[in-house]
């Protein structure tokens, strides 16, 4: 049978397929290590990010318990060492929730 100048029998269409999916796969492979590195960039930069949301809130409560040092002495409690902790653990949670919206999303984007 002969179609706009093309000859077409079984073993040509079987070929075309064959190389169709040949071809898609090559594709879909690209894609997916494209996709990839930018999933590696991406997961770089949260490290710096994830960094700063810890130490920020450290030093704030760090300077917060240095002024009731200075203005409430007290024998027994040291106000700055509390509250630097208090300021590790908010930075923390903030951390932990942000890298798990952002673990999130990019499920969604990738699956």
């Amino acid at each position: 049978m002969v179609r706009e100048g093309n000859i077409e029998n079984k073993k040509n269409s079987k070929i075309d397929r064959d190389m169709q999916i040949n071809v898609s796969k090559k594709i879909d492979r690209k894609l997916t290590a494209k996709k990839r590195k930018q999933f590696v960039l991406r997961a770089f930069s949260l490290f710096g990010l994830v960094g700063w949301s810890v130490v920020v809130p450290a030093i704030i409560c760090a300077y917060i318990g240095m002024y009731f040092d200075r203005h409430y002495p007290s024998k027994y409690v040291s106000y700055t060492l509390y509250f630097i902790l208090f300021g590790l653990m908010v930075g923390c949670y903030n951390a932990f929730r942000w890298v798990k919206r952002e673990k999130d999303k990019l499920d969604k984007e990738y699956n």
